[in-house]
């Protein structure tokens, strides 16, 4: 579970699905595709919802937040490509 962040986001954020499917995790000390991160934020598929593997989304997603490169950035995909938000490197 994340760490409180009275205000920033709903009880619900955690447990709902998201918008591109799969749900979030709050990931701290992982490595993701070989760079290990002190903090981010997951999206994996679990309880029947299935995160998105459309490339060209998850792109779009990327140019909109981040550099508009999937392997570099904070925007990139982790294990099993499913998205990662590295929020401290």
């Amino acid at each position: 579970m994340p760490p409180a962040a009275t205000g920033h986001t709903k009880p619900t954020t955690w447990t709902d699905a998201t918008p591109i499917g799969g749900y979030y995790n709050w990931e701290s000390g992982r490595k993701v595709r070989g760079t290990k991160v002190k903090a981010g934020i997951a999206i994996n598929s679990a309880r029947r919802q299935n995160v998105t593997k459309d490339r060209a989304l998850l792109l779009a997603i990327d140019r909109r937040i981040d550099d508009g490169n999937l392997n570099t950035g904070n925007f990139r995909l982790g294990a099993g490509n499913d998205p990662f938000y590295i929020i401290e490197p």
